[in-house]
């Protein structure tokens, strides 16, 4: 049974905040799990835009029955994953945030060996800390691991293989989002923290992210971006001017996916990259030099992103358009006032005919 005793002033405190967009069945595994962690949340909060928004209130309503020392909270909104995140954790009130997706799934004492992080970092050094991604869910029979392949058996890097690790070594792009204040900030681990098993890491994933509420307080989720792709790195790269970005290897936590829908990925590849321009042109604090950089790294991720297109044998090239894309669309969001850049990002997703009402997991991040 999870432990329900009140926290101490140098144990902190945690709250889950989830936006979700029609996926009651993934919400009901994820709620659960988060409410018996060996150490619960505070409070939850739901931002719910589904289009029968009943499931996911039911759920709740339920929830707040069976653990009533956690405070619930729905709260149906229309869609839009900026504002579905930022009024999710702004309706909680724990020291950090855990801002998982509706279809990540926690090991039992994920959110212990989390907040033991958090805990030791009395300088408050760390501003983020990722769980670890792990291929068994915890509501699932263990199945044993398959024993690795013989060394004979594995398959050698094939031709394309090596062209696509080489593009990435000289172009200097092997992370989806261009630093567009500059470069990764770099900090050393706290000393406090060293025998916690952690890891530094240079941008946060959208399904395993926490954060301290102070950090988030500073710098919240973009309001205006709708569609998912890319908000999670943007609102993580910011966070990194505030401290260290960290996983933590011993939290596992297992982010249910699905098989890439070839059909949708030239759409969502183009949501990303939007996203990701319009996010630099307004949050960068060197505008000119913030262009150069975001242009460049597009132009570079063009070379990746064919080599990788021609590698899926994908005619369509999705990839590689999109970064085509972005580097041309950069130059047009830039330029715009800071004011005027999210109505800029409007216009252009109707530009590129992305603003159907094609299904949208509110949290789900798609940087394809």
């Amino acid at each position: 049974m999870p432990s329900t005793s009140p926290p101490t002033p140098d144990r902190l405190t945690w709250s889950l905040a989830i936006a979700t967009r029609n996926r009651a069945t993934a919400l009901a595994r994820c709620l659960p799990l988060a409410a018996t962690q060996t150490r619960p949340p505070i409070d939850v909060a739901v931002c719910d835009a589904s289009d029968d928004p009943t499931p996911g209130r039911d759920l709740v309503d339920r929830l707040r029955s069976e653990h009533p020392h956690i405070q619930w909270t729905h709260l149906p909104a229309r869609p839009g994953v900026g504002h579905q995140r930022n009024a999710a954790w702004r309706a909680t009130t724990g020291d950090v945030v855990f801002l998982i997706d509706d279809d990540a799934f926690m090991h039992p004492d994920c959110a212990e060996h989390l907040m033991a992080v958090y805990d030791a970092d009395t300088e408050q050094r760390i501003a983020s800390v990722m769980a670890n991604l792990d291929h068994r869910a915890p509501d699932e029979p263990d199945v044993p691991d398959a024993p690795p392949p013989a060394a004979s058996a594995r398959r050698a890097p094939s031709l394309r293989d090596k062209l696509v690790r080489l593009v990435k070594d000289v172009t200097d792009i092997d992370h989806p989002f261009p630093p567009y204040d500059g470069d990764f900030p770099a900090h050393d681990l706290p000393a406090c923290v060293r025998t916690l098993g952690l890891g530094t890491a240079k941008l946060v994933h959208g399904c395993r992210m926490t954060v301290r509420r102070s950090v988030l307080e500073r710098e919240p989720f973009a309001d205006h971006v709708a569609r998912p792709g890319g908000e999670d790195l943007d609102s993580s790269y910011r966070w990194s001017r505030h401290g260290l970005l960290t996983t933590c290897f011993a939290a596992r936590l297992h982010h249910q996916t699905t098989p890439d829908d070839r059909d949708a990925l030239p759409r969502r590849s183009r949501f990303s990259v939007l996203n990701i321009v319009a996010s630099a042109a307004y949050y960068a604090h060197d505008r000119p030099r913030g262009r150069r950089i975001t242009r460049r790294y597009f132009l570079r991720r063009s070379a990746v992103s064919l080599l990788h297109d021609l590698k899926k044998r994908d005619p369509r090239l999705p990839r590689t358009v999109s970064a085509v894309v972005g580097y041309r669309e950069a130059h047009a969001a830039f330029a715009q006032p800071r004011d005027r850049v999210w109505a800029w990002h409007r216009n252009a997703m109707r530009r590129h005919h992305l603003t159907g009402s094609a299904a949208q997991p509110a949290a789900a991040a798609a940087t394809a």
